[in-house]
C-alpha cells in the first residue's frame, strides 16, 4: 500500500494535484497497481510521513496492536482512511512489508 501524487491538466491549462492510496499486487506474474481510495486534492499529510501513514493504516486493518509513535495528525488520518476502507469492504492482504 502506498500513496501516489498525480497532476491533472484541465482543458483550460490549469494543473491540479490529486492524491490516491494504491495497492500493488501481482496478476499473472506481473505487478499491477490499483487505486483503493481517492484521497482528494486537500490531502495535507507531508510526503515524509506517507510511509508511516500507510504502515499504520495496514496495521489498523489487520487488527495489529499499534505503538503510540508518530504525529497526532498521522494517527487521525490513518484512522479515517481505515474507516473509509472498512466501509468500502476492503480486505487488507496479510503480507508483511518486504515479503
Amino acid at each position: 500500500m502506498y500513496i501516489r501524487k498525480r497532476a491533472h491538466t484541465l482543458k483550460n491549462g490549469e494543473v491540479r494535484i490529486g492524491y490516491g492510496l494504491l495497492e500493488c499486487r501481482r496478476v499473472r506474474g506481473k505487478p499491477t497497481q490499483k487505486t483503493i481510495l481517492n484521497l482528494g486534492r486537500d490531502f495535507k499529510v507531508p510526503e515524509s510521513e506517507w510511509n508511516d501513514l500507510t504502515d499504520r493504516v495496514a496495521a489498523i486493518l489487520r487488527g495489529e496492536p499499534l505503538l503510540p509513535l508518530g504525529s497526532e495528525a498521522v494517527r487521525i488520518c490513518a484512522e479515517d482512511i481505515a474507516r473509509c476502507l472498512k466501509a468500502k469492504g476492503y480486505d487488507c492482504p496479510l503480507e508483511t512489508k518486504g515479503a
